[in-house]
């Protein structure tokens, strides 16, 4: 069974996606960290990258944070950093066209710095 696991995580497509912003997801993620998505349904406790279909809501176009409650397609969702974190202890519940999931986050590595 974990072969084909294993099997099926390696043929999905995974997204990339640079961690910046306030240090809400500290110390899980630090800003210049890579995060890597894969298209799966989430589950509670993980931690997903998100666009938030409301920007005056969230104050952000694309979000990190770890899902805390699912309910009904609605999502509560917290950062690690709680100190530091604008998010649905904020703004409530994200429902309906308020989110769309772009990928729950499987590995994290630091970031390639580019030669010229």
């Amino acid at each position: 069974m974990n072969i084909i696991l294993s099997l099926l995580l390696f043929f999905m497509p995974m997204t990339e996606y640079i961690v910046s912003g306030s240090g809400s997801m500290n110390p899980t993620f630090k800003g210049g960290e890579v995060v890597e998505t894969y298209h799966s349904s989430p589950k509670v406790d993980d931690i997903i990258v998100f666009e938030c279909g409301n920007f005056k809501k969230c104050h952000s176009k694309v979000l990190i944070k770890r899902i805390k409650k699912i309910d009904n397609y609605c999502y509560f969702v917290e950062g690690d950093n709680q100190p530091s974190s604008w998010d649905s202890n904020d703004y409530g519940w994200l429902c309906g066209n308020e989110i769309r999931i772009l990928g729950v986050v499987k590995n994290v590595r630091h970031a390639q710095s580019v030669k010229s």
